[in-house]
């Protein structure tokens, strides 16, 4: 089943390597494009109304509080020293999506990386800025908004009292994670909302300001855009607006936000891939029918690329985990970002991801919170519920999969202890 660069095999023969080791957000009623729930959370104040301080929760402005703690780093070994250790974390946001990638540690510093930062409610600006600061981090190199649905674009904006990890208020005052060197969006909206109107007022003053590059992910431009994370970690722009890698045709039909969603890989020359693909759809489901997922699989696998670790599409929707994909990128690990706290009717993760899920063979499958499944009976595949952040230290061709700290308020329930100890050819183990 594990899909992985045929050179590793090589390497690991001549002794280089061990050889077993929307945001103006709907009632629970609406749907998007898709006929799938949109997420978003509470319904947002009009455009006409972006303000409101930043800083904290809508309980009296207080700062919603994490409970993260600063958790040990996973013992590295193997072939790689300790200062190769890069660390990515699949955010507890409830509700949503974000992912936080520190890679390692070089003159006592971390290069960042924050991709999404969750709703605006729960406080998912200050889960991430507690999550950083639990790590250390006082200032992010890159930020990448995959697209600009509530439930992604949330943790950035200061709509309705809520924490923005890059500026204090509607009046785009920088917080000290700036200056960055990029940040990433998909440029175009075509379903301007508060929150994305207050990211497009802030975002290119500020960058303007502290010489950031701002870089609108669309018509192919940036595919391929390497990010450099320090030691030999980089991570990899591989989708946007429609594109994949290597690919210069638009894949066709493609019209939604959710279709347009930038995907990215972390990797190492070990072997090591991670995939985060915020809501790229892949199968049809109401007016979306782009198969986006489908040609970024067929187009990581003709460069070698199995996945060990997949941040699963769209929350584990039905119009993601194309089950073509899934085989192309063949996962050893999946982890889906769902809430307790939806909607009902958004009923994530789906019995039809689970079941793709189950067909594709992924030996391993995570999620952050329970979720609302609509399986009628159990599931296809028995996944392991964190109730709290997973992180993942990654020490090239070996990786560690742990329970991070706390749970969040997202949850508020105790961490279940987790603890895998994987490789890139030998998949996990507990």
């Amino acid at each position: 089943m594990v899909h992985r660069h045929a050179w590793i095999l090589v390497l690991a023969a001549v002794g280089c390597l061990p050889a077993t080791d929307s945001d103006l957000a709907p009632t629970p009623d609406d749907a998007d494009a898709s006929g799938e729930p949109n997420e978003g959370g509470a319904p947002e104040a009009p455009i006409a109304a972006v303000g409101g301080q930043g800083g904290g929760s809508e309980m009296g402005g207080q700062p919603a509080t994490s409970g993260f703690a600063r958790a040990p780093s996973a013992t590295t070994t193997g072939e790689i020293p300790p200062s190769e250790t890069l660390s990515i974390f699949a955010v507890d946001i409830g509700q949503g999506d974000a992912t936080v990638v520190l890679g390692p540690s070089l003159g006592g510093r971390r290069r960042a990386l924050v991709m999404d930062a969750g709703n605006r409610h729960p406080n998912g600006g200050q889960i991430v800025r507690d999550l950083l600061e639990a790590e250390g981090i006082t200032s992010l190199d890159y930020v990448v908004l995959s697209h600009f649905d509530g439930d992604h674009i949330g943790g950035f904006v200061t709509i309705s009292g809520s924490t923005s990890l890059l500026w204090q208020d509607a009046s785009c005052t920088p917080t000290a994670f700036f200056p960055l060197t990029a940040i990433f969006d998909q440029g175009t909206d075509t379903n301007e909302t508060a929150s994305s109107s207050e990211w497009k007022t802030c975002v290119p003053g500020l960058a303007a300001d502290f010489n950031t590059e701002h870089v609108a992910v669309e018509g192919g431009a940036a595919i391929g855009r390497e990010l450099d994370l320090g030691g030999s970690y980089v991570a990899t722009i591989v989708a946007g607006d429609g594109y994949v890698i290597d690919d210069p045709v638009r894949v066709p039909s493609v019209n939604t936000p959710n279709e347009r969603s930038i995907a990215l890989l972390v990797s190492h020359p070990a072997g090591f891939d991670f995939l985060v693909t915020g809501d790229l759809i892949g199968r049809a489901a109401g007016a979306e029918n782009a198969a986006v997922e489908a040609a970024l699989g067929a187009a990581l696998s003709a460069r070698g690329v199995g996945v060990e670790v997949l941040r699963v599409g769209h929350h584990g929707a039905a119009n993601a985990s194309d089950p073509t994909f899934l085989i192309s990128v063949s996962p050893d690990v999946a982890i889906i970002s769902t809430g307790d706290d939806q909607p009902t009717s958004y009923q994530h993760p789906r019995c039809a991801s689970y079941q793709s899920l189950a067909d594709a063979g992924v030996p391993l499958v995570l999620q952050t919170e329970l979720g609302n499944s609509d399986c009628a009976d159990a599931p296809p595949v028995q996944p392991v519920v964190a109730n709290g952040t997973l992180r993942i230290d990654v020490t090239g061709a070996s990786y560690q999969v742990t329970s991070y700290g706390l749970a969040s308020p997202a949850n508020g329930g105790p961490t279940k202890p987790l603890a895998y100890s994987c490789s890139v050819l030998a998949g996990c183990s507990p």
